[in-house]
């Protein structure tokens, strides 16, 4: 039973589809939600050369209204001939170093994961829980306005010839992205009601199938894109800090 509960804010970050079948049209689920939102993720905009060989992004949580215990995130960026996650290398941790979570608000959980489908150099997901069965208690950190969530690394193809200024942009995705607090609830995802057809007689149905189905609300849970402008120059004009969500570089560097 200890188990179970400790594994729980993870594993509520996916909801199970519960069927019914049914002979009548049942409404979807209205949901009313909070103009404000209870959490944003926002990826910097950085600036790089063709001739950087490695290149940082920080990614950055605003979390006021819940301790973060558990989360998944995943990210992609365009196929293209100069950037590319970093995942070739790997840390003493044996964690991809496409990202890097020291002096966030996941340095020193118990169970960090950084993946990548089929060791592609175009999609990462980065996975967490700050406290894991049978070890020593780790608690979340607690609400706060600010504050770092992960190092992103990105590789230059040195060997490429930038034609033009070119932008790459970093995709947060919001279909493979969740949250949970230490009480197991997953932050930001509701429930509909979607139908489907199981038995037609002629062209008409007569007997559907009620899916329940899970989502993140983007409204609850906002995720700001970020991306790399690369600049085909060795000298790049120093550019005022933006303090704001929608800004390229913020005062939290």
């Amino acid at each position: 039973m200890k188990l179970i509960f400790k594994i729980l804010p993870l594993l509520i970050l996916w909801l199970s589809v519960a069927t019914v079948v049914s002979t009548q049209i049942v409404p979807i689920n209205i949901v009313v939600t909070d103009p404000k939102p209870r959490l944003t993720v926002r990826i910097d905009g950085v600036t790089a050369t063709p001739y950087d060989s490695l290149v940082k992004v920080p990614v950055y949580i605003f979390y006021p209204h819940d301790s973060i215990a558990g989360l998944e995130l995943s990210l992609r960026i365009p196929r293209n001939e100069y950037v590319q996650f970093n995942i070739s290398a790997v840390g003493e941790d044996n964690l991809l170093m496409a990202a890097d979570t020291a002096g966030g608000i996941m340095s020193g959980w118990e169970w960090v994961q950084v993946t990548s489908s089929d060791n592609s150099h175009y999609d990462l997901k980065i996975s967490g829980m700050c406290d894991w069965p049978d070890q020593v208690r780790t608690p979340p950190r607690p609400p706060a306005d600010s504050g770092l969530l992960v190092n992103l690394y990105f590789t230059i193809n040195r060997s490429m010839r930038l034609l033009t200024d070119t932008s790459i942009v970093i995709d947060l995705r919001p279909e493979r992205t969740g949250f949970s607090d230490p009480a197991g609830h997953s932050i930001g995802v509701v429930t509909e009601i979607r139908q489907e057809c199981v038995k037609y007689k002629g062209d008409s149905c007569i007997a559907w199938k009620n899916n329940r189905v899970g989502y993140l609300d983007t409204n609850i849970v906002r995720l700001i894109d970020g991306q790399i402008d690369l600049i085909d120059s060795l000298m790049i004009e120093t550019k005022p800090e933006i303090d704001s969500l929608e800004g390229k570089v913020n005062s939290l560097d």
